[in-house]
């Protein structure tokens, strides 16, 4: 399905700068990005937007330059505070629809689980995408149906993907990538982050909870944040569509289990209902609950953090 690009040229109240075309070219965005959207190598913009110029105002406060047009939308902003910032604003003001999504630049106070700050230097994903309010996003298990929804977008790209439940995306152990899940309202945004050039030292990472963190480009894959993101929801989003809704979201934990880090291998599950407790992975309960066997039977985690084991 095609996708509508739109850049915010005016910026974003007070959370995301202006972007230019000059901008994306500079960023190493421009080419890839109208290639990956069908335009023709070495085609200007002028060339094949219709809406090139045409800025429209909402609330005096932000101008959308269109770049292509589609049936998807896609927001793209210079640095912002957040991703998710930027969606909740244009949700809140009718711009973004279900399956809608925000790419910016860099964040400058964007957020990892618990809260805790992210650090966002450009070169990555940092985006967010607004969800339908249908199963199974609005079950416990939201962040790990994203998840899976990109790492069979991640499949179709020939790159092994695999979840570290509940929220994280790991190639070869290390941390690609994440999800931070915001409800108001009824409306569900996900905030999802891809290491494509940059990831964050050890040294800012848990101590002890988290594992290591890698870049794609250290791990042989050269990927554009634009292209790289846009193919990961297309594809996922056609995975859930043909898949998940068409058998029930009551197929997801199976579905899901098939991108299951550490399956059969030991763990040691920190916080939530067992705390620095071994054992090993069984599976995905119908909750999207993490399955674990201990020493004294197997138990449903709901909470939590786990590290591989012995």
């Amino acid at each position: 399905m095609p996708t509508a690009l739109h850049m915010l040229t005016a910026g974003l109240a007070d959370v995301a700068a202006p972007l230019s075309l000059d901008e994306l070219d500079r960023s190493g965005f421009l080419g890839p990005l109208f290639e990956s959207f069908g335009c023709p190598a070495g085609a200007q913009p002028r060339a094949f937007s219709a809406g090139q110029g045409v800025g429209c105002s909402h609330d005096g406060e932000w101008d959308v330059l269109e770049l292509a047009a589609g049936n998807e939308t896609l927001f793209l902003c210079g640095d912002a505070t957040s991703s998710l910032d930027v969606a909740r604003i244009l949700t809140d003001r009718g711009a973004l629809p279900k399956w809608g999504m925000v790419l910016v630049l860099s964040q400058s106070a964007g957020r990892g689980q618990l809260r805790r700050p992210w650090v966002s230097p450009r070169g990555n994903v940092y985006a967010a995408l607004r969800l339908p309010a249908d199963p199974p996003f609005t079950a416990d298990y939201a962040a790990l149906s994203v998840g899976c929804m990109l790492a069979e977008g991640f499949r179709t790209l020939g790159i092994p993907v695999q979840l570290k439940w509940p929220n994280d995306i790991l190639l070869d152990d290390c941390k690609v990538g994440g999800i931070l899940l915001e409800e108001r309202a009824g409306i569900i945004i996900a905030g999802i982050g891809i290491n494509c050039t940059f990831a964050p030292p050890v040294a800012q990472l848990r101590d002890g909870w988290a594992v290591r963190a890698a870049s794609l480009l250290e791990k042989g894959y050269d990927l554009t944040p634009l292209a790289l993101f846009a193919s990961l929801v297309k594809n996922g989003r056609f995975w859930y569509l043909n898949e998940i809704r068409r058998a029930g979201h009551g197929a997801f934990p199976s579905c899901a289990e098939r991108h299951l880090a550490w399956m059969g291998r030991g763990i040691v599950v920190h916080g939530g209902d067992v705390d620095d407790k071994p054992g090993r992975i069984a599976g995905l309960s119908p909750e999207g609950g993490l399955r674990v066997r201990f020493p004294d039977g197997e138990r449903v985690i709901l909470s939590g953090s786990i590290v591989p084991g012995s």
